[in-house]
């Protein structure tokens, strides 16, 4: 099994992570909108994102990824704290996969690793 080299994350142009307001914001901007306006429609969207993996089981945007909800099956674990072996129930997790236009976007971006 090979090892996977974790990359540290792009830094952000504005030197924060994006956050719901700065969504509002961009869409007030790039619309016209009032702030009320684009708050409504991004929380819209969101709620509808929410639906469709509660509902649906997955949301695909086009040219952005697909939001997948996932069935964990039960597997062995570890307590952290104490160390104890303990089974990890099963669960729904959400998962996230890149289109591949937005994936290459982003790897044209990544500094070459060191070797």
């Amino acid at each position: 099994m090979t090892k996977k080299i974790r990359r540290k994350p792009i830094p952000v142009k504005t030197g924060h992570t994006l956050v719901k307001a700065d969504i509002v914001d961009n869409v007030r901007e790039a619309t016209g909108l009032t702030v009320d306006e684009a708050k409504r429609g991004v929380e819209g969207l969101i709620s509808l994102l929410k639906r469709g993996l509660v509902e649906d089981g997955a949301v695909l945007i086009s040219s952005f990824g697909k939001f997948e909800a996932r069935l964990k099956k039960p597997r062995p674990g570890r307590n952290p704290k104490t160390g104890e072996k303990m089974t990890l129930s099963e669960r729904v997790v959400a998962t996230f996969k890149l289109s591949r236009k937005l994936r290459s976007q982003l790897n044209d971006q990544m500094p070459e690793a060191d070797a």
